[in-house]
């Protein structure tokens, strides 16, 4: 994460300011992308890079709450880099959504924000039919 403020005016930007900030590490790291079955949850584990100056909370947000809800809040005490764990779940409606997370505190984390995260895959799902007794039928085609 960063914020750039150009320096030059009216001419030429000859110099860039960089603010760098903290960020986090993920169980989707590499892709940043879950698939998830109609019925199913995916827990998405945030680890912090750095320890935090302050406390905050980590605040999710998904694109569709229709189709998946999201841990609204994660309380982050100060010093503590988690893991800390949100529940993702898929509400039966197929389809995409992405998650959002945003810190909400000061300190050294203070602005950082990670838009469009997590990008959901909603697939649909089976509906099994059970036997009195609850025991599983065959499905024989």
């Amino acid at each position: 994460n960063y914020d750039g403020i150009g320096q030059g005016g009216d001419e030429a930007v000859s110099a860039i300011m960089v603010s760098v900030l903290p960020g986090f590490l993920s169980n989707v790291q590499d892709t940043h992308r879950a698939v998830i079955q109609m019925g199913a949850e995916f827990v998405l584990e945030l680890t912090l890079d750095h320890p935090p100056t302050e406390a905050g909370n980590l605040t999710l947000v998904s694109s569709d709450p229709s189709r998946a809800s999201v841990t609204p809040m994660i309380a982050v005490a100060a010093g503590s880099v988690g893991p800390y764990l949100a529940s993702v779940v898929h509400l039966g409606n197929p389809g995409r959504a992405e998650v959002s997370v945003v810190f909400q505190g000061g300190g050294n984390y203070m602005g950082v924000r990670a838009d469009s995260y997590l990008r959901l895959e909603l697939l649909p799902g089976f509906v099994i039919p059970q036997a009195v007794g609850g025991a599983p039928v065959l499905l024989q085609h």
